[in-house]
């Protein structure tokens, strides 16, 4: 195992997670800052609340992708599991605490579920069914969720 890596990994691991792909999407689809509305924050649910069903399921799909991907990456380059679950907990605490928009961020939700289905890549074709699964049965009831002017 290449130890110079290591520290290079993480701290990629942390920056892809900490990428507010809410607040982007809330941006491009209807220019309100999802921090301003509902909870304040940048996850899918807010994101729906601010700008709709298509931003939401963009982001819910973006943030789930931001966990899968690091560990995958991670444990393709160094095939340790103890590095890519670093890997992932890095990914997750960069959604929670990005550096980007001053340690406020999302709950780790959907990042969370990426990292778990990339844990299991043993088995990575019920991974991708799980997460069409995920992102399908929670865009559903995301979209079911009364507005934010509905209160």
């Amino acid at each position: 195992m290449n130890y110079a890596l290591l520290p290079v990994l993480i701290i990629l691991s942390y920056l892809l997670g900490a990428v507010p792909f809410g607040l982007m999407f809330s941006k491009l689809f209807s220019d309100v800052d999802v921090r301003t509305i509902g909870s304040g924050n940048i996850g899918a649910t807010n994101v729906l609340r601010a700008a709709g069903k298509k931003a939401a399921v963009l982001t819910l799909l973006a943030d789930a992708l931001k966990g899968l991907i690091p560990v995958l990456v991670v444990n393709t380059i160094l095939q340790n599991d103890a590095v890519t679950a670093l890997s992932g907990a890095a990914a997750v605490l960069g959604h929670v605490f990005p550096i980007y928009l001053k340690f406020k961020g999302g709950k780790g939700v959907a990042t969370s579920y990426g990292v778990d289905r990339a844990r299991l890549s043993h088995c990575l074709g019920s991974c991708r069914v799980h997460l069409a699964l995920f992102i399908a049965l929670r865009a559903h009831f995301v979209c079911l969720l009364p507005r934010a002017d509905f209160f």
